[in-house]
């Protein structure tokens, strides 16, 4: 619950918010019960807490790490690969993956590394996920056969998916259709409120997951609705209020299930 105090400004109720060094003037209509007035202003700080993340907050040339959570649990930790906590993650990497370097994989300041296991298809075993932010190479596209896929909807990110059981390393390919609905066979449905993108995972072999990330942007309220909708949990434990600056729905393109949906907390 959100603590705040009301003032009276030209007649009209304003609802006053403090969290720590942030302040929030959120207009009330007259003749509400505490309840209601609860309601609107959680819808509403949740708003201008997203906005804020993605105009300032969600900073790649800054520290951070990213945690993401499923079913109420961390399911995984992306890390800056400026951050002292990297260290041992990039040395591993560059033990069981030895073309390597640990001046590649820093060659962008920007790019993350992380660690997790079969949290969720089409994941099978403990891995090492390294993203670069830049965008893909024509050479890598060949290796994973999906050079003309995505013509002119590349975005500049992609993900490399180290399995360290079989050794294989996947693409997960991030991508903007102009058009999602009709660029997929089953894609979820939910509206699409700006900013959606996807991800897809692809083999040397040419093969490709059927399973595909939608990135969607949506306060706190908007998707536990909409996991309520779906018949999945809400990603986040419930000691955790913060706000989300990404979710992202887990879906099976062939046969149109939902596996889940997680959420992103990002700190600085």
């Amino acid at each position: 619950m959100i603590e705040y105090t009301i003032r009276i400004d030209n007649d009209v109720e304003i609802a006053e918010v403090v969290e720590f060094d942030s302040r929030y003037e959120i207009p009330l209509p007259s003749g509400l019960s505490q309840e209601e007035q609860q309601v609107i202003i959680n819808n509403e700080v949740e708003k201008i807490k997203l906005h804020n993340y993605l105009a300032t907050g969600v900073n790649l040339m800054i520290s951070y790490k990213d945690n993401a959570y499923m079913n109420g649990e961390l399911v995984r930790t992306d890390i800056n690969v400026t951050s002292n906590e990297a260290d041992n993650i990039i040395n591993q990497l560059v033990t069981e993956f030895p073309h390597y370097t640990i001046e590649n994989i820093k060659s962008n300041s920007n790019n993350i590394i992380g660690t997790y296991g079969n949290y969720r298809p089409p994941y099978n075993n403990n891995s090492i996920s390294l993203y670069y932010f830049e965008e893909p190479s024509i050479d890598l596209l060949n290796t994973y056969h999906c050079t003309d896929i995505y013509n002119g909807i590349l975005r500049s990110w992609y993900g490399l998916k180290h399995d360290l059981v079989t050794k294989n390393i996947s693409a997960k390919i991030v991508f903007s259709p102009e058009n999602y609905q009709s660029f997929f066979i089953n894609p979820p449905n939910i509206e699409d409120t700006g900013g959606t993108f996807f991800a897809r995972i692809h083999n040397t072999d040419g093969s490709v997951s059927e399973w595909v990330d939608m990135y969607v942007f949506k306060t706190n309220t908007q998707m536990r609705s909409y996991c309520e909708q779906i018949g999945k949990p809400f990603p986040l434990p419930n000691d955790i209020t913060q706000q989300c600056w990404l979710f992202s729905i887990v879906f099976n393109d062939v046969t149109g299930e939902i596996n889940n949906v997680k959420g992103y907390i990002r700190n600085n």
